[in-house]
């Protein structure tokens, strides 16, 4: 039940972020006539309620998944700042309230605060959902080196004819073959299909669909079978819009 309660996180936080956001507006719609303040005061509400739901579901996710604490902290610690400043935003608006400090706060610099907490703990949200990378990736190369996102260039196999035999057959040809095709998408920070290919333990834990290895079978090994599948095949690895390995 915490696992599921966890996965729907992606859903529910959604919902604080709406109202948030149109409590946002609405104050600046109607910031000179100040005749709708109980009703966004009312939407800040709804927003704290979905903004606690968020961060427990949040937090579910985070124990459950096996996300490291370093990977989460900064999200899942805005996140809870964000709910508790939209609870501030509606005590300040339409509750009644005898604490003489929230009667005191400006409501411009709640809304500002607002804002750039929602805008930057959904960032960091997307941040370890797709990967930092996730919106610059469509673009070409050099404008991504540009913007500073420009690819990790990762060294190809190569064998010398008067040393080859000396060769390690996975770190020297197997593994950088991954770093150039398979890693920019399956790593420690970016598991598509909850699959890392990175390393050694990644590879032999397999992913959501299980092992991508079967010892002595590479017919019946995703990790192989999926590169031979024909390019239009939903399954076929990489995507068809990646560089895609040579037959060699």
């Amino acid at each position: 039940i915490k696992q599921l309660i966890g996965r729907l996180h992606p859903l529910v936080v959604h919902l604080p972020i709406g109202f948030i956001i149109a409590g946002l507006l609405l104050q600046w719609y109607d910031r000179k006539n100040n005749e709708w303040t109980k009703i966004i005061g009312l939407i800040f509400q709804w927003g704290f309620i979905f903004a606690a739901i968020a961060c427990i579901s949040g937090y579910l996710l985070y124990t459950t998944e096996g996300y490291s604490f370093e990977t989460v902290k900064f999200h899942l610690w805005l996140g809870i700042v964000t709910a508790l400043f939209t609870l501030l935003m509606y005590l300040r608006l339409a509750a009644p309230s005898k604490i003489d400090f929230i009667k005191r706060l400006p409501v411009v610099l709640l809304s500002f605060t607002l804002l750039f907490l929602i805008s930057f703990t959904g960032h960091l949200g997307g941040n370890i959902t797709h990967g930092s990378d996730y919106l610059v990736e469509p673009l070409p190369n050099n404008i991504k080196t540009v913007l500073g996102f420009g690819p990790k260039v990762y060294e190809m196999p190569t064998l010398h004819e008067e040393n080859w035999e000396e060769a390690v057959l996975y770190t020297d040809l197997v593994q950088p073959i991954l770093n150039n095709r398979c890693v920019s998408c399956h790593n420690s920070k970016k598991e598509k299909g909850e699959l890392q290919l990175e390393e050694e333990n990644g590879i032999l834990k397999g992913g959501e669909n299980g092992l991508v290895i079967e010892a002595n079978d590479p017919e019946n090994s995703a990790l192989y079978a999926r590169l031979v599948l024909p390019l239009d095949h939903e399954d076929h690895m990489p995507p068809k819009d990646k560089d895609q390995p040579s037959k060699e």
